[in-house]
């Protein structure tokens, strides 16, 4: 069936008034949304399905964005088995090659017919922005965000989209398959970098698109040179092929932020056993589109709660801005019993040591958060502390295997980053407080000591043991009234099984160990 069949086709049964509060019928369905964008009256024929077994208003909404061929109706047949399984309303607003070439679609309509910078409003960014609160406001969700999700073209239309647009109405992105990136390069002209619209993507800018829930979906088989993929001299600086392509930008995009302690909350998912097939893509997407979440070594967080502490961090990050004492001693990193050490400074000296640690910190916002807190000194040693990840969280504990899994990843990720620095692994303390999850504790820190054995550049610290009475008793003496956090007498013991080991690891370089610290305010 061609587009305008279908689209007369579906115009029969359901005619649509876009107006208002109305809201469009449960099954199959297109509307026509008009709107001025600056350059023409713009009119899109939005396609769409939505299941009826579902209570309309607790639906999420997802927005995809076809590829070059233009052609809708195939993206619906797609979708229709994955809107009844799991309860979403679908739209796909047609950009058909008359009104919106390459430049106003593939390229979001950035630049004019002569190549100058349109005016904000003036952009496809905008038109689609205007028609994403449409849909939210007629379609009778009570969601305020849509997910959206792009293919081919359709995955550079929505890469520039978060690129050049900072939407209020998009929570998720899925970008699959592009044919060619714009980078945040200052020697390329857009679209293939930023020369010539830094006014549009500035830093913060580039910032805000490098913090949102954004998927990179890869196909492992679209290595292709086919006819149809773009091979400018341009286009091949980015790769050979799709895959090249996407590896290159999603690594410069991580780059970029850990340089600059920027959140990144991007990720990056291969497809295997398929190439440049926007069907096979979208029934992978489609498993992934709505749960508002990011994945930390495959084990995934809600976006919100893993920012919860990004007051804290910003303080850090502040207080590190105006501390050119760079190279220290030790790093101390981790949660509330890290940030909670407040003589740490003197119980150390001779050594110059950093405290770094956060709120209630899990190692699942650690491992996003630490370039944020760390990237600023050249430490010697690092000491790490986090335990929150088995505290009896209502939401959801991990298991011990997981939250060794993040143990490992992280400190890999150190070695890597700080290969002159050794780590301190500090034990998780048994507590009154969790005292129904001393087994997993102790299973974990038994997991600890073996791994570190194993591992030149990590030592493991007991510091559980002396917390205990001679009965093997938690010693509640030792701690806050909270019954979880130490009190000084329990920090003066840490510091009597920390400082020695410090002190062996520094003394390669006397002068450093000798110098006089400075205390942090």
């Amino acid at each position: 069936m061609n587009r305008l069949c279908y689209i007369l086709f579906l115009t029969t049964f359901s005619i649509l008034k876009c107006f208002g509060n109305e809201t469009y019928p449960s099954g199959e369905g297109v509307f026509q949304y008009h709107i001025t964008s600056g350059e023409i009256g713009d009119t899109l024929n939005v396609f769409y399905y939505i299941p009826d077994k579902y209570e309309r208003a607790s639906m999420p909404v997802v927005v995809g964005f076809h590829g070059n061929d233009r052609d809708c109706s195939y993206w619906i047949e797609t979708w229709k088995e994955y809107t009844e399984k799991k309860g979403f309303m679908f739209f796909i607003p047609w950009f058909t090659h008359e009104n919106f070439p390459t430049r106003r679609y593939q390229e979001v309509g950035v630049k004019d017919e002569k190549g100058d910078i349109l005016p904000a409003g003036h952009r496809t960014s905008a038109l689609v922005d205007s028609l994403l609160c449409h849909i939210l406001n007629t379609s009778g969700t009570k969601e305020k965000k849509v997910t959206i999700f792009g293919h081919s073209a359709g995955g550079q239309f929505v890469h520039r989209f978060m690129l050049v647009n900072n939407s209020p109405y998009v929570k998720k992105a899925i970008i699959g398959n592009p044919g060619w990136f714009t980078f945040p390069d200052s020697d390329e002209n857009y679209s293939y970098g930023i020369k010539d619209v830094q006014e549009v993507v500035d830093n913060s800018q580039l910032r805000n698109m490098l913090g949102k829930n954004i998927i990179l979906q890869l196909a492992e088989g679209d290595t292709i040179r086919e006819s149809f993929l773009r091979k400018t001299p341009e286009a091949d600086r980015q790769g050979r092929n799709r895959l090249e392509r996407g590896n290159k930008y999603f690594e410069t995009l991580k780059n970029i932020a850990d340089k600059n302690r920027w959140d990144f909350n991007w990720r990056r998912v291969y497809v295997p056993d398929i190439g440049h097939d926007a069907v096979a893509m979208s029934r992978y997407a489609a498993e992934n589109l709505i749960t508002d979440s990011v994945s930390v070594c495959g084990i995934k967080a809600d976006t919100d709660w893993l920012h919860r502490y990004d007051d804290d961090i910003e303080t850090l990050i502040n207080r590190s801005d105006n501390d050119t004492d760079t190279v220290c001693d030790a790093l101390f990193v981790g949660s509330s019993s890290i940030r909670l050490w407040h003589d740490l400074f003197e119980a150390m000296k001779p050594l110059n040591v950093k405290n770094r640690g956060y709120g209630g910190a899990m190692m699942r916002d650690l491992m996003i958060n630490y370039h944020r807190i760390m990237a600023h000194y050249k430490p010697k040693a690092i000491v790490l502390y986090c335990d929150n990840d088995i505290c009896g969280w209502k939401e959801g504990d991990l298991s011990v295997d997981e939250v060794f899994g993040l143990y490992k990843t992280f400190i890999n990720r150190i070695h890597n980053d700080y290969p002159d620095a050794t780590v301190f692994f500090l034990s998780i303390k048994h507590s009154l407080s969790r005292e129904n999850l001393r087994e997993q504790q102790h299973n974990l820190n038994e997991m600890m000591a073996k791994y570190a054995s194993l591992d030149p550049g990590l030592t493991y610290v007991d510091v559980t043991t002396a917390l205990l009475d001679n009965q093997g008793q938690i010693n509640d003496a030792l701690f806050m009234n909270d019954h979880l956090h130490l009190n000084p007498k329990g920090y003066d013991l840490w510091n009597s099984i920390i400082k020695p080991l410090l002190m062996k690891q520094c003394k390669y370089n006397l002068r450093t160990c000798l110098k006089t610290n400075v205390n942090e305010k």
